[in-house]
């Protein structure tokens, strides 16, 4: 999932996706249309701004099997649809990440015009609080790493859940006429409620994607 402006695509996220091979689709690679599109609803209802630029596969090198996915992608949710490969199993002595992304373009191979995956040029774009978390992860034990990052996790959740506690109980106490209405603070919780995301009746489908991911 990303956005493109002109000519300059940014690609912000990714989710798995499982693939069907089953006797219907005669051993053929297909996506599973249902899930991707329920996903991109999900996706979008929150970031209404981006869109499915592409998708992404772990191999060594570009398949025909992969450019059969390609078309299957560019007819069902992209048109241009970009492709990153990611190689598995990288040389020790390279130090560039092992990613290389693909457009799909037509290109005339001994005079049959034939359906080719281009390489195309990227860079990666880090947030500072991005680079100062893997420097701090770079710093400490694989161990110690997790160990801090699940207690950070832990300590957060549970100031932000006593917040909301707070704030749910003091609504509580004025909806119930045990406090007097202070509107500077209701306008306070008003203005924290609009920064959610608005999410409609399928807003439970969401919640169990999360639990699936998370739990």
């Amino acid at each position: 999932f990303g956005k493109q402006t002109e000519q300059e695509v940014s690609i912000y996220d990714a989710l798995e996706v499982a693939y069907d091979e089953t006797s219907k689709n005669f051993g053929k690679l297909q996506f599973d249309d249902e899930f991707v599109q329920k996903q991109k609803e999900l996706f979008t209802a929150v970031y209404k701004d981006r869109d499915i630029l592409g998708w992404y596969t772990v191999a060594t090198e570009a398949t025909s099997e992969h450019l059969a996915l390609h078309k299957q992608f560019a007819q069902k949710y992209n048109e241009n649809p970009l492709f990153l490969l990611m190689d598995p199993a990288p040389r020790l002595e390279s130090k560039e990440l092992p990613i290389e992304i693909f457009e799909y373009e037509l290109h005339v191979v001994q005079d049959t015009p034939t359906m080719l995956f281009v390489p195309i040029p990227w860079q990666l774009e880090t947030l500072q609080a991005e680079q100062i978390a893997m420097e701090q992860v770079a710093k400490t034990s694989s161990s110690d790493a997790q160990s801090a990052l699940y207690e950070s996790l832990d300590s957060s959740l549970n100031t932000l859940t006593q917040r909301i506690n707070t704030m749910v109980t003091y609504l509580e106490k004025i909806q119930q006429n045990q406090l007097p209405i202070d509107y500077a603070i209701l306008r306070d919780v008003a203005a924290i409620a609009d920064k959610l995301p608005n999410f409609d009746s399928d807003s439970h489908l969401l919640h169990a994607d999360l639990s699936c991911d998370y739990n």
